[in-house]
């Protein structure tokens, strides 16, 4: 298409279908936006209750990342009417650095939690030769900030490589813009290679990375466990077997069968609920990056009906992309719902059995899922 560095001439067909699809993506992600909020600020306040979970800190600083990059796109949004003054360079390279920001950061915030997960079950008693990595990925604090900073510094190069790109009509008239390469100051094919980095930094690294170690977790065995669970319904077996002369285990942790059963299932849960989690993450995130990537490198606007079809694409793929943001604040509600559900059946179930006065008691052990 013919046009200035930082300009673009598009035909009467392309530029009625660009401006009727800006117009209605316009109200459908400002419902989503509307939408959000209220779901993650909820999901927020039941994190704030729940200090004391091992995701506190990992899910709520994501909530406020989402709740952030939601403000910025609502703000650029917003500006089309009421603050004019915001249209423009500074606008573009602000939304574009927040955005990118975010989004990099909740998605290695990801792969911290899902590491620190994979270390608690497969190095629950740590690890001579990788105790100083085991020990990292043990401080959560310290793996949020070196994140954020790693987010900031990738990330950075946003504001600076991008600006406001004038859309004219055949005419030669402004009838509209959006935010892309500055040309003025990096080339074409270096920018393609500049967001191929960024896809890889952003998304294929840790949604790879994020759904290795859960597949890992989902398909562990307790091969390598370092004690031996056993129920006290066998626990007169290996009393006999020690009387006959037969060695028992040397270290074991009793449970009764139903605490057995109720461990694994509650563990089978969670593990298909992060498996879960991250699958949709990464169907919701991959045709918008990808549509972006095809774009940069096969430059699908470059006749009229491949802008035309990049349009309608860019537009469903972006609100997939969008509807990632309720996805959180509905892990948070299964996680601690059925926490607390837990919490009300093992308080009922040790209520009965104290009522009943079991010598059995005696034997129960706290069920501890890691």
């Amino acid at each position: 298409m013919p046009g200035g560095d930082d300009e673009k001439q598009l035909s009467h067909e392309a530029l009625t279908t660009w401006m009727t699809i800006s117009k209605f993506l316009w109200w459908l992600v400002l419902f989503i936006i509307i939408t959000s909020v209220p779901v993650l600020s909820h999901a927020l306040t039941t994190m704030l209750k729940n200090r004391t979970s091992h995701y506190f800190h990992f899910l709520t600083s994501m909530i406020v990342a989402n709740l952030l990059m939601l403000f910025a796109i609502c703000l650029n949004l917003v500006s089309d009417y009421l603050f004019h003054s915001l249209k423009g360079a500074l606008m573009c390279k602000t939304t574009a650095f927040i955005t990118n920001t975010t989004a990099c950061y909740v998605n290695w915030v990801w792969v911290t939690m899902f590491a620190q997960r994979f270390v608690y079950v497969f190095f629950p008693m740590g690890h001579k030769r990788i105790q100083w990595l085991v020990t990292f990925i043990e401080d959560t604090r310290k793996l949020l900030i070196i994140t954020g900073i790693m987010a900031l510094f990738t990330q950075s190069w946003s504001p600076i490589l991008m600006t406001e790109n004038l859309i004219r009509n055949q005419g030669g008239q402004i009838v509209g813009s959006f935010c892309g390469p500055n040309t003025n100051m990096v080339s074409e094919h270096l920018f393609k290679w500049i967001a191929v980095a960024e896809s890889m930094l952003t998304y294929a690294i840790p949604f790879f990375i994020t759904v290795v170690t859960d597949m890992a977790v989902v398909g562990w065995n307790q091969k390598g466990a370092k004690f031996t669970v056993i129920s006290t319904e066998n626990m007169k077996s290996q009393a006999n077997s020690s009387s006959t002369g037969l060695t028992p285990p040397s270290s074991f942790k009793i449970q009764s069968e139903k605490s057995l059963l109720r461990c694994h299932t509650r563990r089978q849960r969670a593990m298909r609920r992060c498996l879960m989690m991250a699958t949709i993450q990464l169907l919701l995130n991959t045709p918008y990056y990808i549509l972006q990537l095809a774009d940069e490198f096969v430059a699908l606007r470059a006749t009229k009906s491949g802008y035309i079809f990049y349009l309608y694409a860019d537009a469903i793929f972006y609100l997939l992309y969008l509807v990632q943001f309720p996805m959180i604040a509905i892990y948070v509600h299964t996680q601690f719902t059925s926490d607390s559900s837990r919490r009300k059946e093992q308080g009922t179930h040790l209520l009965a059995t104290s009522n009943s006065n079991s010598p059995r008691l005696g034997h129960l052990s706290s069920p501890r899922l890691f």
